[in-house]
């Protein structure tokens, strides 16, 4: 979907950032980074926005700003991204990704590799952690959590590889085996992948519990009486959390908030502290006093089914490539604010690990209508189009990537989906549209293969990965280092000559936050900040 990235090490391994990721195991605003509980290169060499250090209360309330209602308040059935905030208040993750983009301790303490291969992950747990109920977390309860989101069929069940199994050889170890290497297995396990987001015995005897109330270790328990749907969605402070200094808010609030104009008036009033910002109020933001930080974030894409499309002409690849060559990138960046967009020629972002710099997509009109001709389509054809106006306000970056295609004669039929990003990605899957626009993100590419072969949003037509990239994932998967840039760079020539994931523009991820809010920080490797964090130091508070 849509995040970006930078590759960060551990003892010689590319680990991932999962905050990047979008939103869905799909990006619902979109995604998917990593690493292990020490020191990371990347993070070094990648800007990191910070707040200033100021003297804090401990106590307050904290209200911030999202764009819709969570896909679920159950972490194995949730969105990660932004969206992950709904969850990651009343649920720790085994392994925190801080927002200058490195792994930390947090459920677990420590982890590693079992021997060569990147099939084998162990992770030693904190002890003296409870759920909710006060009763005490081990190793059995980690394994139950882990193996339910499995089984439960949320949308993030697809980033976190083919594992075979998860056992407890002791009362605090977990180990997690899967078929083929995951060499991203410490960012498949933060605060925005839901496997990672550990449900205590009491939710999952009840999942259905779990939308109205919460069973997790974090900071906050989710309160339904003080929240309304769709509106506003209230967590009090957890009196069993670990480690009760980090706690700096008597409760946090999440505000559903859409229009850009509203949000920032939320903003000026103080109703909310951390919101999302967009294009069109910049400008004001910037002359009401508010941070604003900025990190790319959405690769805007148009999502073309290669085969058994409900508009047959996009089954030829040729028509694809012709799509691909009618968007004039540069163009559509300065239409839609060259300050914070910029044209996307490849399926890996830049910064990303399989990144190939020159590689991708340009604009030429001519070859464009010439490959129209010559897939027998000279006049063009009408197709169905999906867009969403939760991440994409007034849907103007969709309008502007379809409006390209009426250059080599095709007509688009938008529907719009206003109502929720789980609303979005169902009807994604429907079959009903031959094009689906949204952005996609992934700091390495391992994330965007996993984001955008996996069945979803990303691919609706639940279509198989085609045996020359899995060989080539395979084998990426199991190296490190420069081999593994080499096999991804590969990789993301290999996923663009389908023409099946056609990027268009990167965005900028504008974010607002109140002058009163400290210990904020972002980066690329993770531009969607969360106010809590296994450490004092790691969260938010007021000054």
């Amino acid at each position: 979907m849509s995040l970006f990235v930078a590759k960060t090490r551990h003892g010689g391994r590319p680990l991932a950032a999962a905050g990047r990721s979008v939103i869905y195991g799909v990006s619902a605003t979109a995604v998917i980074g990593l690493l292990a509980g020490c020191g990371s290169s990347a993070a070094s060499a990648a800007r990191v926005r910070t707040s200033h250090r100021a003297k804090v209360a401990n106590g307050g309330d904290l209200a911030v700003q999202f764009a819709g209602p969570p896909i679920s308040l159950n972490p194995a059935l949730g969105g990660n991204g932004g969206s992950a905030v709904y969850t990651a208040l009343a649920y720790d993750p085994l392994i925190y990704l801080s927002s200058r983009g490195k792994f930390l301790p947090d459920l677990a303490t420590s982890w590693r590799y079992v021997r060569k291969g990147h099939k084998a992950f162990e992770l030693t747990l904190r002890r003296g952690v409870k759920f909710t109920d006060g009763t005490a977390m081990t190793a059995k309860d980690v394994v139950a959590s882990m193996k339910y989101f499995l089984r439960a069929g949320g949308g993030l069940v697809g980033g976190v590889g083919d594992i075979t199994s998860i056992t407890a050889p002791s009362a605090y170890k977990v180990l997690v085996r899967w078929k083929t290497a995951n060499p991203d297995a410490v960012g498949t396990m933060d605060q925005f992948y839901g496997i990672g987001q550990i449900i205590g015995p009491k939710g999952l005897a009840h999942p259905s519990s779990l939308l109205t109330s919460s069973d997790g270790t974090g900071q906050y328990i989710y309160d339904n009486g003080a929240s309304t749907t769709n509106s506003v969605y209230t967590y009090k402070r957890n009196p069993h959390y670990f480690n009760p200094s980090a706690q700096h808010f008597s409760q946090i609030q999440v505000k559903v908030i859409g229009d850009p104009t509203s949000v920032l008036s939320a903003m000026q009033t103080n109703e909310v502290q951390f919101a999302s910002g967009a294009p069109t109020t910049l400008a004001a933001a910037k002359a009401a006093g508010l941070r604003i930080y900025k990190e790319p974030f959405f690769q805007w894409e148009l999502i073309v089914p290669w085969r058994k499309n409900i508009v047959p002409a996009l089954d030829k690849l040729k028509v694809r490539e012709a799509i691909a060559y009618a968007l004039n990138r540069p163009a559509l960046a300065r239409a839609l604010g060259a300050a914070i967009t910029s044209p996307a020629t490849e399926v890996a972002m830049p910064q990303a690990d399989g990144y190939v710099k020159g590689a991708g997509w340009t604009y030429n009109l001519a070859k464009a209508k010439a490959l129209m001709k010559q897939a027998g389509y000279p006049h063009g054809f009408t197709v169905p189009v999906l867009a969403e106006s939760l991440i994409d306000p007034n849907t103007t970056t969709a309008q502007a990537l379809t409006q390209n295609l009426t250059d080599i004669g095709i007509k688009t039929k938008m529907t719009v989906i206003s109502t929720g990003i789980g609303q979005f990605i169902a009807a994604a899957q429907t079959g009903k549209y031959g094009i689906v626009v949204f952005p996609g993100a992934g700091v390495d590419m391992y994330q965007v293969a996993q984001q955008i072969l996996t069945p979803g949003v990303f691919n609706p037509a639940h279509l198989p990965t085609p045996p020359a990239i899995a060989s080539t994932l395979a084998k990426a998967y199991a190296s490190s280092g420069a081999a593994q840039t080499r096999l991804y760079q590969k990789v993301d020539r290999q996923l663009d000559s389908l023409a099946s994931w056609i990027p268009g523009v990167l965005a900028l991820s504008p974010n607002y936050v109140s002058p009163k809010l400290v210990n904020v920080t972002e980066s690329f490797l993770d531009p969607n900040p969360i106010p809590v964090g296994p450490t004092s130091a790691t969260s938010w508070a007021m000054k």
